[in-house]
């Protein structure tokens, strides 16, 4: 029988709860690191911008690697590609216990990093076992497992940090991850349709192709054998061999030049901490392969989604080629309602690690920089927000069911708006952090789940994982951005202090209001974007 089945009772929910278990663990993983941050800035030497890196190799891996995984569990199906993530994970996060520099510890990160491809593909997975009807409410669920994990990760971290140290932060999770490993593998029973693969529904054929583009298959048609898009065809279909198939359908190019893209312009914005002779011309040489990469980005898209788009036409529906699919579908990016949505969960995902970067430095930095705490207060301060997170989380799907998923998001992004401005505005004590933070959590909590269901209510059931893949892949790339912004900031703006205790120089508090005013102005912008979906 199948798991999809709606007439298999229980199964759905035994899913759920497992998938959930994934999140859970993940971001408790993630979190628990946070409160180490000033630790490992110290013992690596290293200075503020380059401790953003921490978290951005982690994301920058996981946002290359999630549209391609997404793209391969809908070829070779969800559960056989959850488990080969969840192994690579486990490897990352063992190599992350055990490292001894700073170089050794991104390289484990970018490893674990590949792990962020679970999540979408989890969402795939949930998708296809619930009726639209519980699908927010299940969805809410998910999501609201990862703001339960940050908060298990904080109110653990802190002690592990303060205690063990940041490497137990790691190694601590082996074993959890080796046993949900076992469950997934032994318990999650995935459809016929999913261990066959569903490389057939995934192709983008002409129905999906005019939902998108309103293109009439006229003007796709060519009008003899030697046009352009004919030739790219015939040569599609004329080496389907296993390797040159699989090569194509990953979209090995836009990875490369996406990642390229991405590294080179938050390398930029490293260097722009000190601005001198010595430092303007790696400025510039990554601003310009930025530049270049990103167009070359869109050719490499343009170009596999013209081929994916023409073969469509020629072949026929029961063809069992698989298509070259891009890594961002251009057609689905600019759909009126997908393209606002991608970018207020950017918002989302952006703003909230400027916090996350941020927070620990400044509660543990000593005064007059900081407040002077340790990993355990910085755990305290933060786990507000956590727990709020996990409490509308878990409600929103109810919320969305009543007021719908565009109004939800609007709501959600005038109260995070809000929080980060009284944030700028009130920041003088850890009280005043912690409530500020949890107005910040109750906003970014509607948004991100009624951002992600707007998606899903957006596109056919069927291109669940190219459209979670994409959109996922733009929530990590602002969640990227985020450290990178508010370590430029903490870099570029500091204070000496010297007293018994410590001496050196740490972020001023004038590092803090930049961050927190870019924050609020950023999140400003995400009111208009759900203002235009609510009109149309």
């Amino acid at each position: 029988m199948k798991l999809s089945s709606p007439n298999v009772q229980g199964k759905p929910w035994i899913t759920l709860a497992i998938l959930s278990s994934i999140g859970l663990i993940s971001m408790h993983a993630e979190t628990m690191l946070l409160p180490a941050i000033p630790d490992i800035i110290r013992d690596f030497h290293i200075n503020y911008s380059t401790s953003a890196w921490i978290l951005t190799a982690y994301l920058i891996s996981g946002a290359v690697i999630t549209p391609i995984a997404g793209k391969l569990s809908d070829i070779y199906g969800r559960k056989k590609i959850l488990l080969i993530i969840m192994i690579i994970y486990t490897i990352g996060v063992t190599l992350g216990g055990l490292s001894f520099s700073i170089s050794s510890l991104l390289a484990a990160r970018i490893i674990q990093g590949v792990g962020l491809a679970m999540f979408p593909i989890a969402f795939g997975i949930i998708r296809s076992q619930f009726p639209q009807q519980k699908l927010a409410f299940a969805q809410g669920i998910f999501i609201s497992t990862f703001a339960g994990g940050s908060a298990l990760g904080l109110a653990v971290g802190g002690t592990i940090v303060h205690y063990f140290g940041w490497h137990a932060t790691f190694l601590s999770i082996i074993p959890i991850a080796i046993g949900l490993i076992v469950v997934v593998k032994r318990i999650i029973h995935a459809s016929e349709e999913e261990k066959q693969g569903t490389s057939e529904k995934s192709n983008l054929n002409f129905d999906y192709c005019c939902v998108f583009t309103k293109i009439r298959e006229e003007q796709l048609i060519p009008q003899r054998e030697g046009n352009d898009s004919y030739v790219e065809v015939q040569k599609a279909a004329n080496s389907r061999s296993g390797t040159s198939n699989f090569i194509r359908s990953l979209d090995v190019k836009g990875a490369i030049t996406l990642a390229v893209t991405i590294t080179s312009f938050l390398l930029a914005l490293s260097y722009l901490e000190d601005i001198n002779i010595n430092n303007l011309i790696p400025v510039i040489i990554f601003s310009v392969t930025a530049v270049i990469s990103l167009l070359l980005f869109v050719v490499v898209e343009r170009r596999s989604l013209k081929t994916m788009t023409a073969t469509a036409v020629y072949e026929s529906p029961s063809s069992s080629a698989i298509m070259p699919s891009p890594l961002v579908n251009l057609n689905l990016m600019i759909d009126k309602t997908i393209l606002p949505t991608i970018i207020n969960l950017m918002i989302v995902s952006l703003t909230m690690f400027m916090v996350y970067q941020s927070m620990p430095i400044l509660i543990r930095s000593p005064n007059p920089a900081g407040f002077g705490g340790d990993a355990i207060a910085t755990a305290n301060v933060q786990l507000p927000f956590m727990v709020i997170s996990f409490i509308v989380s878990s409600a929103a799907g109810i919320i969305i069911s009543k007021f719908g998923n565009v109004n939800t998001t609007l709501v959600g992004n005038v109260i995070s708006t809000m929080g980060f401005v009284l944030l700028f505005m009130f920041h003088s004590s850890t009280i005043l952090l912690s409530t500020n933070l949890g107005i910040i959590a109750i906003g970014l909590s509607l948004s991100r789940v009624g951002g992600y269901n707007i998606v899903a209510a957006s596109t056919p059931s069927q291109y669940s994982g190219i459209a979670y893949g994409m959109t996922v892949l733009f929530f990590y790339i602002g969640m990227a951005m985020g450290p990178t912004i508010a370590g430029l900031y903490m870099q570029t703006q500091q204070v000496s202090v010297s007293n018994a205790i410590v001496t050196g120089s740490f972020p001023s508090p004038e590092a803090y209001n930049m961050i927190f005013l870019t924050a609020a102005i950023i999140s400003l912008a995400s009111i208009g974007l759900a203002l235009f979906l609510k009109k149309k």
